[in-house]
């Protein structure tokens, strides 16, 4: 289980790190494509600069 929980763990990283290398238009697009609690789970581990500007407060 916990060889699971590291897998993931990494996977989920490295999603992230996508998205925060992405421009930040074609990452919007990207995310509002996904399920509401995933795009909110990738947007709360990015970096606010990486945000899009449109959802920067």
């Amino acid at each position: 289980m916990e060889k699971r929980n590291k897998v993931l763990a990494a996977v989920e990283d490295h999603v992230v790190s996508i998205y925060g290398r992405m421009r930040t238009d074609a990452a919007a697009q990207q995310l509002a494509t996904l399920d509401e609690d995933v795009a909110v789970a990738v947007l709360s581990k990015l970096k606010p600069r990486n945000w899009p500007r449109a959802w920067r407060a």
